[in-house]
């Protein structure tokens, strides 16, 4: 099985870490072979507990003025074809926490 190269998987993830959460404290750290996780954290207001079941699905956006509501439904596909996962916890009025769990040495399936 080939390895994904260092370069490569970090590009990809500063890709899917841009399209999560802007403005945001970015980390990363290697919970053990084979998973790399990275976990992004703002201070915003956070999401309404009735959204968050709702925010990967595709064109959902509780911000009525801008975007499409296809950012986090493009990541959760792009992780999930890397045999990864996307957890989110969230407080209203004390921000989120995305948190990215990626295979680094398994090859991309679609779905």
């Amino acid at each position: 099985m080939k390895q994904i190269p260092n370069q490569f998987l970090m590009a990809v993830l500063a890709l899917i870490v841009r399209l999560l959460v802007t403005n945001a404290w970015l980390g990363y750290a290697i919970d053990g072979p084979p998973t790399g996780v990275i976990e992004v954290k703002d201070t915003g207001s956070g999401i309404d507990p009735r959204d968050l079941p709702k925010i990967f699905d595709p064109f959902f956006t509780a911000k009525k003025r801008t975007g499409l509501g296809l950012g986090l439904s493009v990541c959760e596909r792009i992780v999930k074809n890397h045999g990864g996962r996307i957890e989110v916890e969230s407080q209203p009025g004390e921000g989120t926490q995305v948190t990215v769990h990626l295979p680094l040495e398994q090859k991309a399936t679609m779905i």
